[in-house]
């Protein structure tokens, strides 16, 4: 009994311990979990860390929903920007699914989980990709309840810059004629402006002439 408990538990940190590559149309049931100890490029500042509450009302119920979602970008050590959500129920009807979905992403290599070293407590359960991969979605399931708190989920990007130019929307609808969702503007990657790669060449050109000097100097 010890044993298979033992191998249960040793499958389940092997399989989440990595975000995971999703392409567009790509769909990912279960989605793992990870961690800066199995993934150090995570590691970064946060350059961005707003907190918005975001809320909406249900179609044919006229019922209303709250959320609170906290919304943050990370330079990660690589150079490259991810883009985090952790999302807070304040008010829903505790048997309604809960899903996030943001845009912005066409073109850009992304791999998607969430972080298992952070606060929070409910993971999602599976992660999607439109077919033209712009928008990539979280889903947590039916009966989410009031006062839950996701894990961070994340998007790893191969990004060097980002800009407010993308669309969030949470979803919590039941059914087809029971519609619940609410948008907001929000980050996504964005090409570099031309002064970023000026300033890069500069500083690249610099670097070339240090080295030069210092190998002349130590001959």
């Amino acid at each position: 009994m010890k044993s298979s408990l033992l191998l249960h538990g040793l499958l389940l940190a092997a399989s989440a311990s990595h975000a995971v590559p999703i392409a567009a149309g790509g769909f990912i049931s279960p989605l793992p979990g990870t961690t800066v100890a199995a993934r150090p490029e995570l590691a970064g500042t946060v350059v961005e860390d707003t907190v918005r509450n975001v809320s909406g009302t249900f179609t044919e119920t006229g019922q209303t929903f709250s959320l609170q979602v906290q919304d943050r970008v990370v330079r990660a050590v690589d150079g490259t920007y991810d883009f985090y959500y952790q999302v807070t129920v304040l008010d829903k009807p505790p048997s309604y699914p809960l899903s996030i979905r943001r845009g912005g992403f066409v073109g850009w290599s992304t791999d998607i989980g969430w972080r298992l070293d952070g606060s929070g407590s409910l993971a999602p359960e599976s992660g999607s990709r439109t077919a033209d991969g712009d928008r990539l979605q979280f889903n947590f399931g039916f009966g989410v309840p009031v006062g839950a708190e996701t894990y961070f989920m994340l998007i790893d990007t191969n990004a060097t810059a980002y800009a407010m130019t993308g669309t969030a929307t949470v979803d919590l609808s039941p059914a087809f004629n029971v519609n619940g969702y609410a948008s907001f503007a929000t980050f996504a990657p964005a090409v570099p402006e031309p002064s970023t790669y000026a300033l890069f060449g500069f500083g690249l050109a610099g670097l070339i002439v240090w080295s030069r000097r210092r190998g002349l100097s130590s001959r």
